[in-house]
Formats: C-alpha cells, sequence, structure tokens
C-alpha cells in the first residue's frame, strides 16, 4: 500500500493520477470524511489521504497520520510551501461551489477571493502543514512539496525516494506546469 499524506490544494490529486499510472495501482482519493475505517484500506492499492479529513474512528490528524505511516509500505508526505495561494484556491473554490468536490479541479480564473475565507484557510493549513512536520520529524520521512514538483527536481526527488523511473508520458499528462488549475491573467499576473 501506498499511501500520499497531504493538506489540501497541494496538487496531491495530479500527483496520484501520475503515480497510479506508474505503479499501476487502484488509486482511491479522499476515501475518508468522518466515515469508514482504516480497516477498510487494501494494501495493494494507492491512497491520497488528506490529513484532515478523518475516518470516524479518529479525532487527533497526528494519530491517524502515524497509523497510516505504519499500515503503509510506503507513505508521500506532500505539501504546498506558499500557504497564501494555496489558501487563496481553497477560499475561492470555497464560495463558488461549497462542498462539491467534484468542481474543485475545474481550471479557471480566480475573480473572486473573500480575505476573512482566506484567512481562515491560512490558519488551517498551518496547523495541517504542521502535523505533516511533525509526521516527518518523528517518523524520518521527508515532505515532498508542491513548488518543487511543478517548478524544481520535486519529481525527481519522488521518483528516488520510491525507487521508480520518471514516465515523460505520465509526467506531461499530470505534472507539467500547465496542469495546475490557476489561470494567469492575460496580463500575466496571478489572479
Amino acid at each position: 500500500m501506498v499511501s500520499i499524506l497531504c493538506t489540501a490544494r497541494s496538487g496531491a490529486t495530479n500527483l496520484s493520477l501520475y503515480l497510479k499510472n506508474v505503479l499501476k495501482k487502484d488509486l482511491v482519493i479522499s476515501p475518508f470524511n468522518g466515515q469508514g475505517s482504516i480497516d477498510s484500506l487494501k494494501k495493494d492499492s494507492l491512497y491520497k489521504l488528506m490529513i484532515h479529513r478523518l475516518p470516524d474512528e479518529y479525532s487527533d490528524l497526528y494519530k491517524f497520520g502515524s497509523d497510516i505511516i505504519e499500515l503503509s509500505d510506503k507513505v508521500i508526505l506532500f505539501d504546498r510551501k506558499n500557504k497564501l495561494k494555496q489558501s487563496e484556491s481553497l477560499a475561492f473554490r470555497k464560495i463558488k461551489y461549497g462542498d462539491d468536490f467534484s468542481k474543485y479541479h475545474i481550471k479557471e480564473p480566480y475573480d473572486n477571493i473573500d480575505k476573512r475565507l482566506v484567512n481562515e484557510c491560512y490558519k488551517s493549513f498551518l496547523y495541517h502543514s504542521s502535523i505533516l512536520k511533525r509526521l516527518s520529524e518523528n517518523h524520518n520521512i521527508p515532505i515532498f512539496w508542491y513548488e518543487d514538483l511543478y517548478y524544481g527536481e520535486g519529481l525527481k526527488e519522488i521518483s528516488g525516494y520510491l525507487k521508480l523511473k520518471i514516465n515523460k508520458t505520465h509526467k506531461r499528462d499530470f505534472l507539467l506546469e500547465n496542469k495546475k488549475e490557476r489561470i494567469l491573467k492575460t496580463k500575466g499576473e496571478l489572479i
């Protein structure tokens, strides 16, 4: 079992789609949200698990993450360095789509961002990231980053960690910069 423990709006969905194809495993995205059990996880699957979406038997994010690490053959901790952009991304989606998560991966310009909600999201992301940091330190697992995946050597680092060769076709399909969901204004500024 390979698990990606991540924060929301971190690019982990595209990473999981890439790995699904490279590892040739069934992918299960966010199976928990106050329901289900980690006992339902299958050894031969790939899981994208957001650190704050807990099964019903958990209330502690750190304990949930630790138990996922113990169950998994390999765990990728995945986060985003730029908390402001991450928070804007979530705030925009929450305002526009509420809890209709099926629309959270539409590629579009951000045209209505509520600063109050951005601040709430920012505080939540800081907390979620602190949990990933503790998991990293206590279980000796590196944290991989959105920014490195799209702009640096992140895929090379993740591939080395998993002992995989980079698949250029699947990289093109899922991980190039044009696969990101935030659209630039025509003047070249981020919205």
